[in-house]
Protein backbone atom coordinates (compact mmCIF):
# COMPACT_ATOMS: atom_id res chain seq x y z
CA UNK A 1 0.00 0.00 0.00
CA UNK A 2 1.23 3.10 -1.16
CA UNK A 3 2.09 6.32 1.71
CA UNK A 4 -1.42 8.54 0.76
CA UNK A 5 -3.31 5.10 1.17
CA UNK A 6 -2.18 4.52 4.36
CA UNK A 7 -2.65 8.18 5.38
CA UNK A 8 -6.11 8.18 4.09
CA UNK A 9 -6.34 4.64 6.05
CA UNK A 10 -4.86 6.10 9.31
CA UNK A 11 -7.17 9.17 8.82
CA UNK A 12 -10.64 7.47 8.33
CA UNK A 13 -9.48 5.46 11.50
CA UNK A 14 -9.20 8.13 14.11
CA UNK A 15 -12.35 10.01 12.29
CA UNK A 16 -14.17 6.69 13.32
CA UNK A 17 -12.15 6.38 16.96
CA UNK A 18 -13.48 10.76 17.41
CA UNK A 19 -17.31 9.52 16.20
CA UNK A 20 -17.48 6.86 18.73
CA UNK A 21 -15.86 8.81 21.94
CA UNK A 22 -12.82 7.12 21.67
CA UNK A 23 -10.68 9.63 20.57
CA UNK A 24 -10.37 13.51 21.06
CA UNK A 25 -9.18 15.28 18.02
CA UNK A 26 -8.26 19.46 17.86
CA UNK A 27 -11.20 21.45 17.09
CA UNK A 28 -10.64 24.78 15.11
CA UNK A 29 -13.14 27.11 14.32
CA UNK A 30 -12.85 28.94 11.41
CA UNK A 31 -14.34 32.80 11.37
CA UNK A 32 -16.66 33.76 9.42
CA UNK A 33 -15.91 35.08 6.08
CA UNK A 34 -15.42 38.81 5.45
CA UNK A 35 -18.72 40.83 3.66
CA UNK A 36 -18.64 41.89 0.35
CA UNK A 37 -18.02 45.12 -0.64
CA UNK A 38 -19.52 47.22 -2.54
CA UNK A 39 -17.41 49.60 -4.81
CA UNK A 40 -18.50 52.71 -2.80
CA UNK A 41 -16.94 51.32 0.54
CA UNK A 42 -13.62 49.70 -1.35
CA UNK A 43 -13.34 53.43 -2.62
CA UNK A 44 -13.92 54.94 0.48
CA UNK A 45 -11.42 52.23 2.66
CA UNK A 46 -8.68 53.99 -0.08
CA UNK A 47 -9.75 57.41 0.25
CA UNK A 48 -9.45 57.48 4.45
CA UNK A 49 -6.25 55.75 3.78
CA UNK A 50 -5.10 58.25 1.73
CA UNK A 51 -3.56 56.61 -0.99
CA UNK A 52 -3.78 56.63 -4.43
CA UNK A 53 -5.31 54.02 -6.41
CA UNK A 54 -1.46 52.81 -7.31
CA UNK A 55 -0.52 53.08 -3.85
CA UNK A 56 -3.28 51.22 -2.44
CA UNK A 57 -3.24 48.60 -5.09
CA UNK A 58 0.59 47.64 -4.52
CA UNK A 59 -0.52 47.59 -0.68
CA UNK A 60 -2.91 44.86 -1.64
CA UNK A 61 -0.76 42.90 -3.59
CA UNK A 62 -2.96 43.30 -6.58
CA UNK A 63 -2.47 45.11 -10.23
CA UNK A 64 -3.89 48.77 -10.77
CA UNK A 65 -5.89 47.38 -13.42
CA UNK A 66 -7.56 45.06 -10.83
CA UNK A 67 -8.30 47.87 -8.02
CA UNK A 68 -9.54 49.89 -10.64
CA UNK A 69 -12.51 47.23 -11.61
CA UNK A 70 -13.23 46.90 -7.98
CA UNK A 71 -13.28 50.82 -7.91
CA UNK A 72 -15.23 50.82 -10.56
CA UNK A 73 -17.50 47.74 -10.17
CA UNK A 74 -16.77 46.02 -13.08
CA UNK A 75 -15.34 43.14 -10.81
CA UNK A 76 -15.79 42.47 -7.20
CA UNK A 77 -12.76 41.35 -4.94
CA UNK A 78 -12.91 37.92 -3.07
CA UNK A 79 -11.19 35.33 -1.31
CA UNK A 80 -8.04 37.14 0.67
CA UNK A 81 -8.11 40.02 -1.44
CA UNK A 82 -11.80 40.64 0.16
CA UNK A 83 -10.37 39.82 3.60
CA UNK A 84 -7.75 41.87 3.29
CA UNK A 85 -9.33 45.12 2.55
CA UNK A 86 -11.37 44.59 5.47
CA UNK A 87 -8.35 44.27 7.55
CA UNK A 88 -7.61 47.65 5.91
CA UNK A 89 -10.53 49.02 6.56
CA UNK A 90 -10.00 47.95 10.21
CA UNK A 91 -6.55 48.11 11.10
CA UNK A 92 -4.77 50.43 8.09
CA UNK A 93 -1.37 49.94 9.92
CA UNK A 94 -0.79 46.53 8.97
CA UNK A 95 -1.31 47.12 5.18
CA UNK A 96 0.56 50.28 4.89
CA UNK A 97 3.34 49.48 7.67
Amino acid sequence: MGKFATEIKKSLKQAVEHSAGKRELRTTIVAEPPRELDKEEIRSIRLKLRCSQAVFAKALNVSVKTYQSWEHGTRKPSGAALKLLTIAEENPELVLG
